[in-house]
């Protein structure tokens, strides 16, 4: 039987670290990649401006004016974002997250810990 016309040869990547101090998560998607991040109660996580796209009930988001963009009003007026989304689970259980580009692009899974 053939697939159907909307059917993606891309199988989900799933990330689970065998250690807590990972965050695990999910790539979904075949031209427009969605990384979906699982938190856990109270956890938070950085994303800039215009990426979430889904999130679940219980993920709280605040505007954050982080000390590294302190720099000043040059790179506000050329373009650079000043502020951040502060992205927190405030339940009781997992909650999840759907973080994407807002433009097509695809996401490549990098190994950002040294033999921890």
């Amino acid at each position: 039987m053939a697939a159907p016309f909307f059917s993606t040869p891309f199988q989900p990547y799933v990330y689970q670290s065998p250690q807590d101090a990972i965050t695990p998560f999910q790539i979904l998607g075949g031209e427009a990649q969605v990384v979906q991040i699982m938190l856990k109660p109270q956890e938070k996580i950085i994303a800039k401006p215009g990426s979430m796209c889904f999130m679940s009930g219980s993920i709280e988001m605040e505007n954050s004016y982080l000390p590294e963009n302190e720099v000043g009003i040059w790179q506000w007026l050329f373009g650079k974002n000043i502020s951040s989304i502060v992205l927190r689970n405030s339940g009781q259980s997992d909650g999840f997250i759907g973080i994407a580009a807002p433009y097509f692009a695809r996401i490549l899974p990098v190994c950002g810990y040294m033999h921890l």
